[in-house]
């Protein structure tokens, strides 16, 4: 009993900063099919938004507003992607890629994503601030594709992440990242 508990507390912490809590119990029931180092082929959906022209946006910041603001962002975008029961998969700069369906199968994972671009904030303060003043619309570049992938615990043995594999993030690096 002791040596469960120690294990769910491993995985509590291992996942906490990717996954929502209701996820995270979902693992626990069945560790060794979350915790193993393959993937399996599934149809998820996948969410890939950044800030509109965040390079120009940030020029003129010191680089502690800069990344006081961006924190301040990344963190209202994470807490809709859990609140959707989201996987959040990494940050890449101002850019945030997120996916649907895995670990917790969900039938209705294309309408979470929905509902996570509806409920995506509007501007607040700091990021009026880094729009410049722009009162009011979407500072978000959004992406997203629905297509079959490969998702599972991949990496090294050093380091390893719950993750996304196929065209769809191939696409998204070769269109945005060039």
């Amino acid at each position: 009993m002791i040596f469960e508990e120690r294990e769910k507390r491993k995985i509590r912490k291992t996942f906490s900063q990717y996954l929502s809590p209701g996820v995270i119990a979902l693992i626990e029931k069945d560790p060794q099919k979350y915790i193993r180092p393959t993937g399996e082929t599934k149809e998820l959906v996948v969410m890939f938004s950044d800030i509109r022209e965040f390079t120009s946006l940030s020029e003129g910041m010191t680089a502690d507003e800069l990344v006081r603001l961006l924190n301040e962002y990344l963190k209202e975008m994470t807490d809709i992607i859990f609140k959707n029961l989201g996987t959040l998969d990494e940050y890449i700069g101002d850019a945030i890629m997120a996916y649907w369906g895995s670990p917790y199968p969900q039938s209705d994972h294309a309408l979470r994503l929905h509902l996570c671009y509806r409920n995506a904030p509007r501007p607040g303060e700091a990021q009026r601030r880094m729009a410049g003043g722009r009162p009011e619309g979407n500072l978000h570049r959004n992406r997203s594709q629905h297509r079959p992938v490969n998702v599972g615990n991949m990496g090294s043995a050093k380091r390893r992440a719950w993750t996304v594999m196929g065209e769809t993030t191939s696409i998204w690096f070769r269109a945005w990242k060039v």
